[in-house]
């Protein structure tokens, strides 16, 4: 008799995706959910147990019976497991949809600390204790007996909060009266306290929606409400009513930089505990934060996208903010959208989940047009204020002005905002100085070596920086083609726009918020804090800015370059700029003060721009469904894209077409098969990519055909296939 673990190995890739098998020995408690070390090709690696089989065998039997050695599990990494059944379940489930390797699925779902790799470990932390352990007196000074008085008066009082010195402590544990205890403590992200405060009453349509919500039997509801509308107050209500039936919450929100404004409003209406998860923790906070939740000392848990695998074990409600938001797409394996594994975890617990957004997504509109979603509205705004009146500024007559940046209306309204102490928010989806240098003399740009695309420059610290790679590199001071001196600029980037708005308007306060900025531990969280104290008369920022912050100051938006999402290879480009535009136009007039906003544009007929500025989403996606039918895009279809990255081009273009071959040997009537082609940036980090697009309507054929080709793509070696079954870009 022995026991075998089934162990999923640390390496995300296809050719090892399967459990191998390791004898447990004696002195080891291994069970399955743990993670432990294993040798797996002459190294020392971490694994992940899967499953622990009782043989009736003997090992040398066993290894007689396989034909090979059997290794032993070297040591447990944990003592209890790191997953429910329900957890482990959704990693099988995500490793199916995305075709990914379930080890990339558990990987995903953890903090980085305990992500079953090879990677540095987080501990646990501690904070010394004293702890009275002799209360006698005798041969004490008067000053160690007042000490000892002290720390009787104050049992376990922290080393550090001491009145008395070291000294006199080392002292007391000589002479055997204190002992210094190890007290575990969280690394608490929320370092504030939050005292609870009586809540808005609600409004007629707020009341109607949760009474609705709780008096239908959907599992997924879609509550589309106009930008001030109150959803908010809606999801803090549902959650109470959620709580009072002994039931726990995960509130989903797109962008890091709007969980402290929804952390502060549930931590003072909730008197519960409430975990936050996103990627802006520090992996101690993530690390202790997953453990609080894992204990049960937690019944909310608020984040980002990661936070949808917080390990509750007894959900009732999923809300999912700003649902419409791309930001909910994992864009490296495993590549899932979080409303695939939300909507695994609500059948799993008979829970039911909330849509939220002011612009959804046309996949989720139309499931509520069809009855799938239950369609709840909220169509006013809370304070009865009209939606901000919105003014397009066609750029093509403004530059005739030289007016590059601001136009001449932009900066009227801004004038009139500082004199009136009132603030304003700017929107530019571009971070850095410029989007690229060119050559004036041969017109050489300055590429990436490693992913042949434009390098950006940025004037802080004068450099080239590649987004995708982090590749970077110091400003030239002439031209490596032609030896010019002539380097112009290309675009503008938000710390152009930072620059001008001083030369502009030099008495403002200017404050900008975008990933450079925010880079530093709770940069995001001290930006808007002090704009929400208005320490600061203007916000310039990229798209982090544009949806969920509610500012009652704030009575002018401005976007600057509105169209460069529509030129984007991006079937959904209209929508995104459609929903852009419209949330952040909604930043404004949200408090006592009507507010107006001004889209600045080189395409001013453009429809996605046209209806955005009319607030009028139901016109918007009666003519974007019209362009998705014509083109077979979702909601009509299903999309999958196969992309194939190796360092020869040619090899990949064989196996690509190969593959192609597979697919449509298939022969099936509703698949639309697209390439293989080379996208619009054709290498990456050293790596040649080519793509094939698929349009389908049966998910189990295709799922069966990625089954195969996943097999297939062992014969390619030096190639890999990366699967994305709800991709956003075209060929």
């Amino acid at each position: 008799m022995m026991k075998i673990a089934k162990v999923i190995i640390e390496h995300p890739v296809t050719s090892l995706d399967i459990p191998f098998d390791y004898y447990i020995p004696p002195h080891l408690n291994v069970m399955e959910g743990i993670r432990v070390l294993v040798e797996f090709n002459h190294s020392i690696i971490t694994g992940y147990v899967e499953e622990v089989v009782t043989m009736s065998e003997t090992l040398d039997e066993y290894e007689e019976k396989v034909g090979f050695e059997i290794n032993p599990v070297l040591n447990c990494l944990d003592t209890l497991p790191l997953f429910t059944k329900e957890l482990q379940d959704l990693a099988h489930h995500l490793a199916k949809v995305t075709v990914s390797p379930l080890i990339s699925c558990y990987q995903v779902m953890l903090p980085p600390s305990l992500k079953p790799t090879s990677s540095e470990k987080v501990g646990i932390k501690t904070v010394k204790t004293i702890k009275v352990i002799n209360e006698s007196k005798e041969e004490l000074t008067n000053k160690q007996k007042e000490a000892l008085e002290y720390f009787i008066a104050n049992p376990n009082l922290l080393k550090k909060d001491s009145l008395y010195s070291d000294s006199i402590i080392k002292t007391l544990i000589q002479k055997n009266r204190i002992i210094l205890e190890d007290l575990e403590v969280y690394r608490n992200p929320l370092d504030k306290d939050y005292p609870m405060v009586e809540g808005p009453r609600l409004t007629a349509e707020q009341k109607a929606v949760i009474d609705e919500f709780e008096n239908t039997s959907k599992k997924t509801y879609l509550l589309e409400g106009v930008t001030g509308s109150g959803k908010t107050e809606v999801y803090i209500h549902l959650t109470k009513l959620c709580l009072s039936k002994n039931k726990d919450v995960i509130i989903l929100v797109p962008e890091i930089s709007l969980t402290p404004q929804m952390v502060k409003r549930f931590k003072e209406r909730l008197d519960v505990g409430v975990a936050v998860f996103h990627s802006g923790l520090t992996a101690g906070q993530k690390y202790d934060e997953y453990r609080r939740i894992a204990r049960g000392e937690v019944r909310v848990v608020i984040g980002a996208r990661s936070a949808i695998f917080a390990p509750l074990k007894n959900l009732g409600l999923i809300i999912v903010d700003e649902e419409h938001s791309e930001s909910y797409k994992q864009d490296s394996t495993p590549r899932y959208h979080v409303l695939d594994a939300a909507l695994f975890r609500v059948y799993y617990h008979n829970a039911k989940m909330l849509l939220g957004s002011a612009t959804p997504s046309l996949e989720s509109k139309t499931r509520a047009l069809k009855g799938i979603y239950h369609q709840l509205y909220l169509l006013n705004r809370i304070n009865n204020m009209p939606l901000p009146p919105v003014e397009i500024v066609n750029m093509l007559n403004e530059v005739k002005k030289r007016n590059y940046i601001f136009s001449s209306r932009l900066q009227e309204e801004i004038k009139n905002c500082l004199i009136n102490k009132k603030q304003v928010i700017l929107l530019l989806n571009r971070r850095g100085y410029a989007s690229s240098l060119t050559c004036q003399s041969c017109g050489h740009t300055f590429s990436c070596p490693n992913c042949e695309i434009p390098l950006h420059y940025h004037e802080a610290d004068q450099k080239l920086k590649c987004h995708y790679c982090g590749y970077e590199e110091i400003v030239p001071s002439i031209c490596p083609n032609c030896g010019s001196k002539y380097i112009r600029k290309n675009g503008m980037g938000t710390q152009r726009v930072e620059e001008e708005i001083k030369r502009l308007f030099p008495t403002a306060r200017t404050i900008r918020m975008d990933y450079d900025s925010v880079k530093k531990e709770k940069g995001y969280e001290k930006i808007l804090d002090a704009f929400g104290k208005h320490e600061y008369d203007i916000l310039l920022g990229t798209q982090m800015i544009a949806k969920g912050l509610d500012f009652k100051d704030v009575t002018l938006v401005g976007v600057l370059n509105a169209d460069v999402g529509l030129y984007q290879l991006d079937f959904r480009s209209g929508e995104r700029t459609f929903q852009l535009l419209t949330q952040v136009v909604g930043r404004s007039g949200r408090g006592e003060d009507e507010g107006k906003a001004i889209i600045q544009t080189f395409n001013p007929t453009n429809y996605a721009i046209k209806f955005a500025a009319k607030h009028d989403f139901v016109n918007f996606y009666k003519q974007e469904m019209e362009y998705r039918k014509l083109r077979k895009y979702p909601p009509y279809r299903y999309l999958v894209s196969l992309t194939f990255l190796g360092r020869n081009l040619d090899e990949i273009e064989v196996c690509a077409q190969y593959i192609k071959k597979v697919i449509k040997s298939y022969n099936y009537d509703d698949f639309v098969v697209l390439g293989p082609a080379q996208p619009y940036i054709p290498k990456i980090m050293n790596k040649y990519r080519m793509r094939i697009m698929v349009k389908y309507k049966d998910k189990e054929k295709m799922y069966e055909i990625l089954s195969e080709l996943k097999d297939i793509m062992q014969d390619y070696k030096k190639i890999e296939m990366h699967v994305d079954t709800s991709p956003y870009q075209e060929m």
